[in-house]
């Protein structure tokens, strides 16, 4: 195989970047904006220059800071992370988001986040428009790595090879007409009974949800449900896409439990302890500095 030059390379890597459909992004390690394609400013709305300039954060709705600041820690520390977000458009609109970001290391470094964004809008599209031809699309959902399932008031129609595995079921004929609650765990079945109760119109979305499945083998796995309401066999049914997020899950419990380790270790040494910001303002103090110094750590 002929080896590209290092110009080449770059010429090739630049490309891919620019003409990729999906939004890719590479965020520094404080957040900003370092590169980006003509993708992001389709779902953005700001120009490349503009988005260059801002932080991640301050584009994301309010509610949604929390969750993906710890998103971009896991993945600074070397854990990928997939996961749902809402962003404001330039417009003001809401955009709802499934995003991707992996580290970017650099001689054993890591030098920044690099990032893949999809608006759910149009995957809910595209997902919707594969069903509208089963002939001709059918194909791709069977072999889709992602595990999808269409049921008709809760009773399993169909479900693709990913889903039945996902599952653990060995073929397709174990769970047709098995009631889609029997493989949910008890915290999510009201929530599906609900879904299930709210069937009004073909093409609704269905509002993504986490929800945890009960394997076959009792094995239960935290998922992340979305979908939408087709015409199936001339009835209405729901098209779920099920997303296994147990890695993800155990990756912010041990990161939850890592943090609560460090809290306990540093309130109960003996050391003083503290967090100062860039302008000098004290952002955590142990409680050593009131035994020492005689001064409150709140």
């Amino acid at each position: 195989m002929e080896k590209l030059s290092n110009h080449s390379s770059i010429e090739i890597y630049k490309s891919i970047m620019q003409y990729n459909p999906d939004a890719l992004f590479i965020l520094s390690v404080n957040g900003k904006f370092m590169e980006v394609n003509e993708a992001v400013t389709k779902i953005f709305g700001y120009t490349l220059e503009e988005v260059k300039e801002i932080h991640y954060q301050d584009i994301l709705v309010p509610e949604q800071l929390d969750v993906n600041h710890q998103h971009f820690q896991q993945a600074l520390q070397g854990f990928p992370c997939e996961y749902e977000t809402e962003i404001f458009h330039k417009d003001g609109d809401h955009v709802h988001l499934q995003v991707k970001i992996v580290p970017l290391v650099e001689n054993n470094r890591i030098i920044g986040i690099f990032g893949v964004a999809k608006d759910k809008k149009e995957l809910h599209q595209t997902k919707a428009s594969l069903m509208k031809n089963e002939e001709g699309y059918g194909q791709l959902v069977e072999l889709s790595p992602e595990p999808i399932m269409i049921h008709h008031q809760g009773r399993i129609q169909y479900a693709n090879p990913a889903c039945t595995k996902l599952i653990g079921a060995s073929t397709l004929e174990e769970l047709m007409g098995q009631s889609i609650l029997d493989y949910f765990h008890p915290d999510s079945v009201e929530l599906i009974k609900n879904r299930i109760n709210q069937t009004e119109k073909i093409g609704e979305n269905v509002t993504p949800i986490e929800e945890k499945l009960i394997r076959l083998d009792g094995t239960v796995v935290d998922v992340e449900v979305s979908g939408i309401i087709i015409n199936h066999q001339g009835k209405p049914a729901f098209l779920m896409i099920y997303h296994d997020i147990s890695r993800r899950k155990r990756a912010e419990e041990a990161l939850r439990q890592s943090e609560q380790n460090y809290r306990l270790i540093a309130e109960n040494m003996t050391d003083l302890v503290c967090v100062i910001d860039w302008d000098g303002f004290f952002k955590y103090a142990s409680p050593s500095h009131f035994t020492v110094l005689g001064f409150s750590s709140v």
